[in-house]
């Protein structure tokens, strides 16, 4: 149930702050939550991970979406030819290894 809880609010906390605050907001507020809520590491990471990947996928979605595709296209030909659904799932996996490295982290810091 704690590890649930973790997701959650590491998803809905960090879609608010990341309104007002740069991009490594979502993994700093990832540690405090997995230390606060004493989370296990394996959870703390998997928590992470998911949350950050449903939210930056979503966004990266989204967005890309939005400007039908151009601006992913244009990335992912400077990174050999990608495709602009590549590109989002790379934006998402990079989101969730941070976010879910950082809730490791701040789950780690509990056995210190």
């Amino acid at each position: 149930m704690k590890h649930l809880l973790y997701f959650i609010l590491v998803l809905a906390l960090a879609a608010i702050i990341q309104l007002f605050l740069p991009w490594w907001s979502m993994p700093l507020l990832a540690i405090i939550l997995a230390y606060i809520l004493k989370v296990k590491p394996a959870a703390a990471f998997l928590g992470g991970f998911l949350a950050a990947i449903f939210l930056w996928g979503g966004y990266a979605f989204y967005l890309n979406m939005a400007n039908e595709s151009i601006m992913a296209n244009r990335i992912g030909q400077l990174f050999g030819g990608l495709g602009g659904n590549t590109m989002v799932i790379i934006a998402a996996v990079f989101g969730g290894l941070f976010t879910g490295l950082a809730g490791l982290v701040g789950s780690q810091c509990r056995y210190l």
